[in-house]
């Protein structure tokens, strides 16, 4: 794992490890299931090991014993989706692929942002029109590097929008190793919207936004409850807000929930009264 591990930054500490080897294995999943989607009727799907913990370890499944999705859960999540926007690079080349399950053509509008995350902003869009044929995999773009404006992998990465008749699907290309991409530091901001009961468990929306660029954005909660988010480790462009659903099981009068990221140094609390 260490070697691996060593793509993606060094650990500083215990939580810094687990949080990377969680990353290794969320990219592993993520990368692996996309690339057999993309290739779908010349192989014939994808399944992993394993997904859930039959006993309490430190192991590969990807829902722990007492029920807490690790980031390779939300990974896979997205990665399973129906409707699927898969970027490739090849060379100097980006390819982006569309693979749609459902039983019906589908249709929407591709973005594409290029956000330099050196200094946190959107340098540059694309946009296109699409539709794929029911029960297919497309190829639906191609874009050079130097016509998107890339001129430092390191400080830049892709990020993909397909906003459909069905909903959304979102996607990031990073060009270089993890940890060779120069992320800036950002703070979050985390608004409870909204927190009511639902039989023994809470269910708490939220919204989490960045002014700058956040990598790897997560909610959680303090104590020692089992929360499942609607979406996690999700990346946050400059400005941008995202509402999720936190459900926790069986938890107290109050639960502290955290915002936290890849590069956002300090989580942001908020208590919540059920």
């Amino acid at each position: 794992m260490v070697p691996y591990l060593r793509d993606y930054g060094e650990p500083r500490d215990l939580l810094s490890y687990v949080f990377l080897t969680q990353l290794v294995q969320a990219e592993a999943l993520k990368t692996a299931i996309e690339h057999c989607r993309r290739r779908k009727f010349l192989c014939g799907g994808a399944l992993y090991w394993s997904f859930n913990a039959p006993w309490p370890n430190a192991c590969w499944e990807t829902v722990d014993y007492y029920g807490r999705p690790k980031m390779g859960y939300y990974f896979a999540k997205r990665a399973f989706a129906p409707v699927l926007v898969s970027p490739l690079r090849r060379g100097d080349e980006i390819e982006v692929w569309v693979v749609n399950d459902e039983l019906r053509m589908v249709r929407g509008v591709l973005k594409v942002s290029v956000v330099d995350v050196e200094r946190g902003e959107v340098i540059g869009e694309r946009e296109a029109s699409i539709s794929v044929e029911p029960n297919s995999s497309s190829l639906v773009a191609r874009y050079k590097l130097r016509d998107l404006g890339v001129e430092d992998p390191e400080a830049v990465v892709l990020c993909f929008r397909l906003e459909h008749d069905g909903g959304e699907s979102r996607n990031v290309l990073l060009l270089a190793r993890h940890r060779d991409v120069r992320f800036s530091t950002t703070s979050l901001e985390l608004e409870v919207v909204e927190a009511r009961r639902e039989g023994d468990d809470a269910i708490i929306e939220v919204e989490v936004g960045s002014e700058r660029y956040a990598r790897l954005a997560f909610i959680d909660v303090a104590e020692d409850y089992v929360a499942v988010a609607s979406d996690n480790f999700f990346d946050l462009l400059p400005g941008e807000r995202r509402r999720i659903t936190l459900r926790v099981k069986k938890p107290g009068k109050t639960v502290t929930v955290i915002a936290a990221a890849y590069n956002a140094p300090t989580p942001v609390r908020r208590v919540v009264e059920l």
